[in-house]
């Protein structure tokens, strides 16, 4: 897991000016095999993520839709089961006010959270 906001704020990912396009790859140094990742977006009013897609090194792919605003919560991507040793987030759609986008916190599990 890829610690950030609210525990970590020196772990939150924001860009230098980026908008849509801008994107952040996480590595590993051994493969890893999970099943969920949660996205929480940066708790400012201004920057707001409105679609991203996840890439892994397996070649695959998630489409992200919206993610809540205000780092309440996080956006949940549950996917099969896979192993790999990076994954990119692009972000593809950002609202119109967004200046710095960026997320708050990138988590990673083998499986859902409480299950």
């Amino acid at each position: 897991m890829v610690e950030g906001f609210p525990d970590h704020l020196e772990a939150e990912w924001a860009s230098n000016h980026g908008v849509a396009g801008t994107k952040a790859r996480l590595t590993w140094q051994q493969p890893i095999t999970a099943q969920c990742v949660w996205l929480f977006d940066r708790p400012n009013d201004a920057d707001e993520v409105l679609a991203a897609r996840l890439t892994f090194s397996d070649g695959s792919t998630v489409d992200v839709g919206p993610l809540p605003n205000d780092a309440s919560a996080p956006a949940r991507l549950k996917f099969a089961s896979k192993t790999f040793t990076w994954m990119e987030v692009l972000i593809t759609r950002v609202s119109p006010r967004t200046r710095n986008v960026g997320l708050a916190e990138i988590a990673v599990f083998a499986q859902e959270p409480g299950e």
